[in-house]
């Protein structure tokens, strides 16, 4: 089966709201319809370039080279290739559990440090004077912002590095 034909296969597999439906429809098209080498690099890595991956750009490779020499040696290249998409998930999976822990524990740390010191700056002042202090003067409003502001920036760091990347660039 030629290139553009597979390509066209695949992206009839796919459902509708894939992300990947219409790149390789295109690049079904322009495998199908190159008039010379130049051009169907061209459309290969703006392919390439779309989907921003290493993979993809593995992928590219694998389809140019059995445009030109034939698409019998597609198959295992392909098979290699997922079973690296596979590795790198497993690896991926395996960094953020491990990480996981710590990141939540910083996170809550800085919820749990929050409350105490709070709590203890109320025990040395009376609450009284505390709430006084904190909302009816404008030094304690604006450390009242920064420090909100510094546990929304925390937690949107920690859920961040909580979800890395499945790929590599």
């Amino acid at each position: 089966m030629s290139v553009d034909k597979a390509l066209d296969k695949t992206s009839d597999f796919l459902e509708e709201d894939n992300v990947l439906k219409r790149p390789l429809r295109i690049l079904a098209a322009a495998f199908a319809n190159y008039s010379n080498e130049k051009e169907l690099q061209r459309a290969a890595n703006r392919f390439a370039d779309s989907i921003s991956t290493t993979f993809a750009r593995v992928f590219i490779s694998d389809l140019l080279y059995a445009e030109r020499e034939g698409s019998h040696v597609l198959s295992a290249s392909l098979l290699e290739l997922n079973m690296s998409m596979e590795q790198q998930r497993e690896t991926i999976i395996t960094v953020k559990t491990a990480n996981n822990d710590p990141i939540t524990l910083g996170l809550y740390v800085n919820l749990i440090l929050l409350v105490f010191v709070i709590g203890t700056f109320m025990l040395m002042l009376t609450p009284s004077v505390y709430y006084k202090l904190q909302f009816q003067t404008q030094i304690g409003l604006y450390f009242l912002g920064f420090i909100v502001g510094s546990l929304f920036l925390a937690f949107a760091i920690s859920m961040i590095l909580a979800r890395p990347k499945l790929d590599y660039q």
